[in-house]
């Protein structure tokens, strides 16, 4: 379906104002056109909701005039005004063949998502596998028979639940499904009559089965190789004893395989913070594994090695148990509490 350019959808909303300015009998200004259309086409006017207020009290933008306060303005104008200068008006094309006939509109815009100010508490609960919950404004959802919410789940994380506001008809559902591009995404339907009050919750969290499961599995791995050459008796010593390049190589060998683990590429803003608290958690094991290496290579006393052992031990262990613990206690709440709809 085709759309406009920005440009010709704006010299459409200043033709919609100069029709409701004349209504209105408002006196315009020679350069209100070219004022209004850069206000329309900024992007940086839609987060500047006070200097919009300003200019539909004042008539000024900026300083400049674009209209003389000598009549007073409908509500209708001063609401289309506020629209045009804080949303984002799209206009599709039907075919004349097609009028009349019901047309079902899809359309997709990305987000700005902005990281709360308890970002760095809420991601090692996001890490756990706990869930962050997205709300989103059901714009129009009385303005057809059936409203559609569709979203498109990013690769690093699952969605986890999918819950519209109540309506006259209960919401239906649906999951597992993906779209044009192969990608995952939930979906879920249903009727109002008014604009519902509350908005729509998106609940995303990170798959159980990926750099959790990996920080998990070298945790436990790490504190495993510790333990086998703290514990039993003289085994620190043999170790120390063994000849350098066999006896760090089988400790520097699955160090390197968890560092190669580190990397990522382009992750999705509510994905970063998790999943670096997870890659800190297991840089942390492969810098221990490295530490034992070198401690052997050094030959460092029996003492200073067994401390370093010691260290690297309960560290491990405590992480293991953080992840383990962690994850079970926030399965465990979600059966306590479960969610009323899931995808």
């Amino acid at each position: 379906m085709p759309i406009l350019r920005s440009d010709e959808i704006t010299q459409l909303q200043l033709s919609m104002l100069r029709f409701m300015f004349g209504v209105d009998g408002v006196e315009l200004t020679d350069q209100w056109d070219s004022i209004l259309a850069e206000v329309f086409g900024s992007r940086g006017a839609a987060e500047q909701t006070d200097a919009v207020r300003e200019l539909i009290r004042t008539g000024k933008w900026d300083s400049e005039r674009v209209w003389w306060p000598s009549r007073s303005m409908s509500d209708a104008t001063k609401g289309m005004i506020a629209t045009f200068a804080t949303n984002f008006l799209l206009v599709a094309i039907i075919d004349s063949q097609d009028a009349g006939v019901r047309q079902v509109l899809k359309y997709s815009y990305h987000w700005q998502m902005h990281r709360p100010a308890r970002e760095k508490w809420i991601s090692p609960f996001i890490a756990l596998g706990g869930e962050r919950r997205l709300q989103v404004d059901l714009d129009q959802a009385a303005a057809a028979r059936s409203y559609h919410l569709e979203f498109q789940v990013p690769g690093e994380l699952e969605c986890a639940g999918l819950i519209l506001p109540p309506s006259d008809t209960a919401p239906a559902v649906s999951g597992g499904e993906l779209d044009e591009s192969r990608a995952p995404v939930a979906h879920a339907h249903a009727s109002y009559a008014a604009k519902p009050a509350d908005p729509a919750s998106i609940f995303v969290r990170l798959p159980r089965q990926g750099l959790w499961l990996a920080t998990t599995i070298a945790a436990i791995f790490t504190t495993a190789v510790v333990a086998v050459i703290l514990f039993p008796v003289q085994a620190t010593a043999v170790w120390l004893g063994s000849p350098e390049s066999a006896a760090a190589l089988l400790i520097a060998a699955p160090a390197v395989f968890f560092g190669l683990l580190l990397t990522g590429g382009r992750e999705n803003r509510l994905a970063t913070g998790p999943l670096g608290f997870l890659r800190v958690l297991l840089f942390t094991c492969t810098l221990s594994l490295f530490g034992m290496a070198i401690g052997i290579v050094a030959k460092i006393s029996t003492d200073w090695f067994a401390l370093l052992l010691w260290f690297i031990f309960v560290w491990n262990a405590a992480i293991s148990a953080f992840l383990l613990l962690g994850r079970l206690a926030i399965w465990f709440v979600s059966k306590m509490f479960p969610r009323t709809r899931k995808v």
